[in-house]
């Protein structure tokens, strides 16, 4: 098999491990997508190398296969309640009193300088809005008059010793790493729309293990959670509290949800006794756990009251089970809706995938937007060196 230039991204989740593949079909750009089941992970984290490197060996060998081409080059996502976030402010004085693009990427340089650190590593740094002396907030300074030039930026960084064991994982199964992203941030690429952001809305990725979100607030990242309560938690509460094989509750959550149970159902139990359960028990048993994921939620979401008119948006396969909006959306009085994966890939018209695969989907998207950087020529030699600087700490973690 030839070794090929598409674009392969990497989801090491908690339930499944999945590769996605853009590619040229009948000179079409496509995305195929290949899974297996997880091994070696919990909460969204590595925990077992040698499980997760058996696991992804297998995902390698089953995706080359299916894609009929060899896959060496990977982006990858990094999920975990090792990810940090938060809002750093840059200041500037500018000598010529005219803001240009040297000013933005000094400033810019500056903020991560403030947040480097030994034991972290700078995932993104993203722009939310500048201030020109005492103007009103502007998105895009460039351009403007002034003598004092300040900045905020929304920084997500990730735990070192965690992104080299990441890193070691990949190579050791073949793959070189050459761009890591935040999963909560790629799954918001291809789920959120502009006009929500602007609006002001949460995304809350329900996974296997962990539930993942990310806060916009006038078109821009603010804020950004992870809670240890997703849809594993489900249907082990409804294995343990009815007393029958896990795959009797995954069945229980994937096929009925809240919405769908009949008045009442005739199961096995692990002793292979056949016991009658009614819709209530089953109900009342999801509904515990998913009010217990909500109120985590909106203990994240405290302080952004207000300033959600876009409401809450759900993906990822916990967003499947049925009812779960409108169960939260009744519970807390917000407008709480399920979103699917959706990319333009230059298009006229945007393609939708699963929201299962919200986060490879989006990792695709994010590395999309990054050579489009790298090849614009247009393009100041800033970007360009910001990626390359990026690449060149990623050898060094490995």
């Amino acid at each position: 098999m030839a070794r090929s230039k598409q674009i392969f991204a990497l989801d090491l989740g908690t339930t499944k491990f999945c590769l996605a593949a853009l590619h040229q079909s009948a000179g079409r750009p496509d995305i195929q997508v290949c899974e297996v089941p997880a091994l070696g992970m919990k909460r969204g984290m590595l925990v077992d190398f040698e499980e997760a490197s058996r696991a992804l060996n297998k995902l390698v060998e089953e995706a080359e296969a299916r894609f009929k081409c060899d896959i060496r080059r990977v982006v990858v996502g990094v999920a975990g309640s090792h990810l940090k976030s938060r809002t750093v402010t840059g200041n500037m004085e500018i000598q010529d009193s005219l803001i240009k693009t040297i000013h933005v990427q000094s400033l810019t340089v500056d903020v991560e300088n403030q947040c480097r650190s030994s034991h972290r590593e700078i995932l993104h740094c993203i722009p939310i809005h500048f201030d020109v002396d005492s103007r009103d907030s502007v998105n895009n300074p460039i351009g403007l008059s002034g003598s004092h030039l300040s900045g905020s930026f929304f920084v997500i960084d990730a735990d070192r010793s965690y992104l080299k064991d990441m890193i070691r994982l990949c190579n050791h199964c073949g793959l070189e790493v050459c761009q890591l992203y935040s999963e909560p941030f790629a799954s918001a690429s291809v789920t959120v729309d502009d006009q929500l952001k602007n609006l002001g809305v949460a995304l809350a990725d329900i996974g296997g293990g962990t539930t993942d979100g990310i806060i916009f607030q006038h078109g821009r990242p603010v804020s950004m959670f992870t809670i240890n309560t997703a849809g594993n938690h489900m249907h082990r509460d409804l294995s343990v509290g009815l007393n029958i094989p896990l795959s009797d509750g995954l069945r229980i959550k994937e096929h009925y949800g809240l919405t769908d149970l009949p008045g009442f159902l005739d199961l096995k139990d692990i002793h292979g006794t056949l016991v009658r359960f009614s819709d209530q028990r089953i109900r009342g048993i999801l509904e515990a756990r998913i009010l217990e994921l909500g109120k985590f939620m909106f203990h994240s979401l405290v302080d952004h009251q207000g300033n959600l008119g876009g409401g809450i948006l759900f993906t990822g396969g916990g967003s499947y089970l049925k009812g779960i909006d409108k169960f939260l959306g009744a519970k807390f009085g917000v407008s709480v809706k399920s979103q699917q994966p959706h990319i333009s890939l230059g298009m006229s018209h945007d393609w939708e995938y699963p929201a299962t695969y919200a986060t490879v989907i989006g990792l695709i998207n994010l590395e999309i937007g990054r050579r489009k950087i790298l090849h614009d020529e247009s393009s100041a030699s800033w970007p360009k060196r910001y990626v390359y600087q990026f690449v060149n700490w990623i050898r060094e973690l490995s």
